[in-house]
């Protein structure tokens, strides 16, 4: 046997070796966003939402199917918010309601702006603030041997900084109108909906504008209608 013909031999070997490592990657990625092992939850423990970002302040540990060390999912349960890979292992942060200081969507890129989360917290150890931002797409990529499988992002960042507010108790109704999408309008509907009907007209009446948003009005406004009442009309607000 020539070395040619060796040296093809070991090159086709290693082209179908390669081949089958991208194919069983790929086929691990999609396993690890389609079928994710799951938190360990404790008692009481329930999940309210998950997203994926990417962010350079803090790296992933472990095997990686899918994506890379810098990208990976956030989840939030009624207690805390984790991020770890997408199989949902390798946890390497969790924080509870009390150790998040602020939250924050904003914008980031030069000629292609991209959505950012920025989560300000009080480390387990240690006094000082740290903050964490994440670049939100709109979809994860898992790239296989000869085609791509995109996977859509559950929330939005704007969305899911809306649940981060709720989850630490802060007023839905009285978030800033650019934290607020349709996402979540349900939610203030149903909110509303565990207001009495006295309660809601007082407050459509009142009319405060400073206290209330415009999302929270036309929220009574449809449970109001819900409930067979008359709306009235309002007087001009309180700003």
């Amino acid at each position: 046997m020539t070395a040619d013909i060796i040296n093809s031999i070991v090159t086709i070997a290693a082209f179908v070796l390669a081949a089958i490592i991208i194919i069983i990657a790929a086929r691990m990625g999609r396993k690890a966003i389609k079928e994710p092992k799951g938190i360990k939850v404790e008692a009481g423990e329930t999940r309210i939402g998950e997203m994926y970002g990417k962010t350079r302040d803090i790296t992933l540990g472990g095997f990686t199917a899918a994506g890379s060390a810098l990208e990976g999912k956030l989840i939030l349960t009624n207690k805390r918010l984790v991020y770890g890979r997408y199989d949902e292992k390798g946890i390497v942060l969790s924080l509870e309601p009390k150790d998040v200081l602020s939250i924050e969507v904003g914008q980031k890129g030069l000629l292609i702006k991209s959505p950012t989360l920025k989560v300000t917290y009080t480390p387990k150890k240690g006094k000082q603030a740290e903050v964490i931002t994440w670049t939100i797409p709109s979809e994860t990529a898992v790239t296989g041997f000869l085609t791509t499988h995109r996977y859509k992002n559950p929330h939005t960042a704007e969305s899911f900084a809306t649940l981060l507010h709720q989850w630490k108790g802060d007023s839905i109704e009285t978030l800033p109108s650019s934290k607020i999408d349709e996402a979540t309008a349900e939610s203030i509907q149903t909110k509303m909906r565990e207001k009495s009907t006295q309660e809601l007209l007082e407050i459509w009446n009142e009319n405060n504008r400073e206290e209330w948003r415009d999302e929270a009005f036309e929220a009574i406004r449809r449970v109001l209608t819900e409930r067979g009442e008359c709306v009235p009309e309002q007087s001009a607000g309180e700003y």
